[in-house]
């Protein structure tokens, strides 16, 4: 992977949650070798071994301990310990997707060349993510994309927003206690409402293999996808104001 220089401008937030060894933990370190190379990285841990703890920082990561329950509560802290940094442009993704990390260079790119406030990135294609997941978040995306008349990528993940739109994430309103997902999903939404430039670029993006493998057949992975699908159409609907006409 080559980045051309490092982007000192840049902070990218992570959320862990590892108590023992996975692939997914082994992927997250992955993750944040490569980011620390190049960017500010921000770690809010909600309860992982202190051997992860200790190798990400010694990888160079800020690591705060979590400090309400909840996972929406984790990334708000992320969000803002990103804030505090004073970087100009924060990141937000899941550490586990560690093919993400190559498409950065050229997304901070379009932010500043289009001059927009968000950047919302979906996926070209679906066929490089585990099959379940493809139909759960495809349908997923036609809902939202129905009930917003706005046909995004919605249950990617990733987020890059310029610092001073960081009030659509910190101070988001949730409607919906357990919906963990929705203050990256819908923030950016009311932001574009609001005026704000907020577009969504698709990128190519592949999910790591033997992730894919574990999850493929896991009934565990296969629920934690219907609730979500579940939670976040079911949140969504509370929202009426931020359709599209």
């Amino acid at each position: 992977m080559i980045i051309s220089k490092k982007m000192n401008e840049i902070v990218v937030s992570l959320v862990t949650y590892y108590p023992k060894e996975s692939i997914r933990r082994n992927l997250a370190i992955k993750s944040i070798k490569e980011l620390t190379k190049h960017y500010e990285v921000i770690v809010v841990d909600g309860g992982s071994d202190s051997e992860f703890l200790d190798e990400i920082k010694t990888l160079g990561a800020k690591v705060y301990p979590q400090e309400t329950k909840g996972l929406r509560e984790a990334k708000r802290q992320s969000y803002r310990k990103a804030y505090e940094t004073e970087k100009a442009i924060i990141i937000c993704m899941e550490p586990e997707k560690f093919d993400f990390i190559k498409s950065i260079p050229d997304l901070v790119s379009e932010l500043k060349t289009k001059n927009l406030d968000i950047i919302y990135p979906g996926r070209k294609a679906f066929q490089k993510c585990p099959t379940f997941q493809t139909y759960t978040e495809q349908a997923g995306n036609l809902f939202f994309g129905d009930y917003l008349n706005l046909y995004w990528d919605y249950f990617f993940g990733p987020i890059i927003w310029k610092r001073d739109c960081s009030n659509y994430f910190l101070d988001f309103k949730e409607k919906v206690p357990e919906a963990s997902w929705d203050i990256h999903i819908i923030g950016p939404i009311i932001a574009k409402k609001d005026g704000k430039k907020v577009e969504q670029l698709k990128i190519d993006f592949t999910y790591e293999k033997e992730m894919m493998q574990e999850e493929e057949k896991s009934i565990i992975f296969n629920q934690k996808r219907i609730n979500q699908l579940n939670s976040l159409t079911q949140t969504i609907q509370l929202y009426p104001e931020l359709k599209f006409n």
